[in-house]
């Protein structure tokens, strides 16, 4: 389409997962007619969602958000959101497009980065990624340290690695919790390029109240 050519939008915002929190955690406003823009015009589409009470703190609820035009068919996108319910949790969201929303320690000789990809994140622009894709016998460590109450502990992993031998590993407090090398190595040898193949997992792991230190490694 024609930059200077104006139109005809309708924001869609819905659950997409069939359980049973649907039914707990619902949009008031499902669709929105936008109405007509101009071209680089912005508009917010406000949605309200209702929690029910009995809807944990902590639940990650994925919900879509579907823009589409009425009148050019090649004007459509469609993102998956995740909330988090609840609002006393401590979340990184890597949002500020560096590790000093919390006291992270990623001193290893091939420390991770973040990368601002808005397609790719998980809720937002940014995600964290460890530094030694692709480099035999070597560690890409991130920890932190942070005081807890009893609950639990997740995250979202995406693992691009030689099969059998690259590996993303998770500790709390020193013990291995989880480890997955789901990955395979396009041609090239050891030079080669990683290929993802999977897609985001989420993961929740019980952790009690005290001072704990978790590591992805």
């Amino acid at each position: 389409m024609e930059d200077c050519e104006p139109l005809q939008l309708i924001a869609m915002f819905r659950y997409c997962r069939s359980t049973s929190i649907v039914k707990r955690a619902t949009t008031a406003n499902g669709t929105i007619n936008v109405g007509t823009i101009q071209a680089s015009d912005q508009y917010a589409s406000d949605f309200t969602i209702n929690i029910g009470a009995n809807v944990p703190v902590g639940t990650i609820i994925p919900y879509v958000h579907h823009i589409f035009s009425t009148t050019d068919p090649n004007a459509d996108r469609t993102d998956t959101i995740y909330l988090t319910v609840g609002s006393t949790e401590a979340m990184e969201d890597w949002e500020t497009g560096d590790f000093t929303q919390f006291e992270w320690e990623n001193n290893s000789q091939y420390p991770w980065t973040i990368v601002n990809d808005p397609d790719e994140a998980i809720g937002g622009s940014y995600y964290a990624k460890s530094g030694n894709a692709g480099r035999r016998n070597t560690e890409s460590n991130l920890e932190l340290t942070i005081d807890c109450t009893d609950g639990e502990i997740s995250f979202f992993s995406k693992v691009a690695a030689r099969a059998n031998y690259g590996f993303f590993r998770f500790y709390i407090d020193g013990v291995q919790q989880y480890e997955v090398g789901n990955g395979v190595q396009s041609s090239g040898g050891w030079n080669a390029t990683y290929t993802d193949t999977c897609t985001w997992q989420y993961h929740t792991f019980p952790i009690t109240a005290g001072t704990h230190t978790i590591k992805f490694a």
